[in-house]
C-alpha cells in the first residue's frame, strides 16, 4: 500500500475525498491539500511536509495532482524529484485515486502504469445506440 496525496486547486482534493469516503469508506493511506485562494507557495510546502508527516509509516508515496504543470503539481516537482519513493501524477480523477489508494503489488513503476491506464479508461462519452422499438411501433404490439 502506498501513501496518497491528492492535492489540487480550490478544494477539489477534499471533494475527491469525500466522493471517496462515501464510496468505500475511511481510507487510512489517503491525504488531501486544497491550494484556495490566498496560499502562498509555501504553506502548500508546510502542508506537503504535513501530510508527508502523517504518511510516514509508507515506504512509497504517490502525489495525485489536477493538472499538468500547475502550481500544486510543480511543488511537488520541485520538492520531490529525484526521489524514487514518490511519483508525481497530474490529472487526478475518482479511479486514479481508487487505484493508488487499493494498488498493492511490490513493482512500484507497474501499478503506476496500471493506475494510468484504469484512469483514461474511465473517460467516456455515452452514446445511445438507435433503438428498434421506435420502428416497431406504428406495428402495435
Amino acid at each position: 500500500m502506498y501513501g496518497v496525496i491528492v492535492a489540487t486547486h480550490g478544494n477539489y482534493a477534499s471533494g475527491l475525498k469525500s466522493t471517496l469516503k462515501l464510496v468505500c469508506g475511511d481510507m487510512e493511506n489517503l491525504r488531501t491539500v486544497d491550494y484556495v485562494a490566498g496560499m502562498t507557495v509555501f504553506e502548500l510546502e508546510e502542508q506537503y511536509d504535513k501530510v508527508m508527516e502523517e504518511l510516514k509509516s509508507y515506504n512509497k508515496f504517490i502525489f495525485l495532482t489536477d493538472i499538468f504543470g500547475g502550481t500544486p503539481f510543480n511543488r511537488a516537482v520541485m520538492k520531490y524529484a529525484g526521489n524514487e519513493n514518490v511519483k508525481i501524477l497530474a490529472g487526478v480523477n475518482f479511479t486514479l485515486v481508487y487505484s493508488a489508494l487499493t494498488a498493492d503489488s511490490d513493482d512500484f513503476e507497474e501499478d503506476i502504469a496500471e493506475m494510468i491506464e484504469a484512469a483514461k479508461d474511465e473517460i467516456a462519452e455515452f452514446k445511445p445506440e438507435k433503438s428498434t422499438q421506435d420502428e416497431n411501433f406504428d406495428e402495435g404490439i
